[in-house]
């Protein structure tokens, strides 16, 4: 996720910096659980709107992602994960395909 650098002038010679977190509406983002994208015999795991869902983007061996507190859920005979990609897309992966730190 990335962190802004935000310069602004308070006082003719005193500057504040300030971080800021774009997709978090300026607060810090929480420390979620995180993953890696495993067994997938190099082609990448579907990362889907909702469990068995649309696809939003096919996600490389070795990425890593944050575990949310959603619940798992069963569909279509797989356990279905919640997951945020560190570029912040959101989705649902398949359990069997997450090794866990």
């Amino acid at each position: 996720m990335p962190i802004l650098m935000i310069r602004m002038r308070i006082r003719p010679h005193c500057w504040l910096r300030r971080r800021t977190y774009p997709h978090t509406n300026g607060r810090a983002p929480p420390a979620y659980p995180q993953a890696i994208v495993f067994g997938t015999s190099g082609v990448g795991v579907t990362l889907r709107a909702t469990p068995g869902g649309v696809q939003v983007v096919v996600l490389p061996e070795g990425a890593v992602v944050s575990l949310l507190d959603t619940a798992p859920q069963l569909q279509d005979g797989l356990t279905w994960r919640h997951v945020r990609t560190p570029a912040g897309e959101e989705g649902w992966v398949g359990e069997d395909f997450l090794t866990f730190n």
